[in-house]
């Protein structure tokens, strides 16, 4: 039969390993974040667009007969 102490450290020997496990092996880089902060604002603004055209063609009659 083992001793508590034993039992102890493999149990306190299993939580570190598989937090480090869980842990990422390399550190995102500011220049990323920031890249793929101009990519989301840059579709945000293309959608924008889109949806601007979209709603335009969908007035054009409303449009042409109040003579704008």
């Amino acid at each position: 039969m083992q001793s508590a102490g034993v039992l102890e450290a493999r149990y306190a020997s299993s939580i570190t390993a598989s937090s480090e496990a869980n842990r990422p092996t390399h550190a995102i880089s500011t220049s990323v974040l920031r890249a793929m902060g101009s990519l989301i604002k840059k579709r945000r603004k293309r959608m924008r667009k889109k949806k601007h055209k979209k709603m335009l063609k969908r007035t054009r009659f409303q449009r042409r007969a109040a003579g704008k």
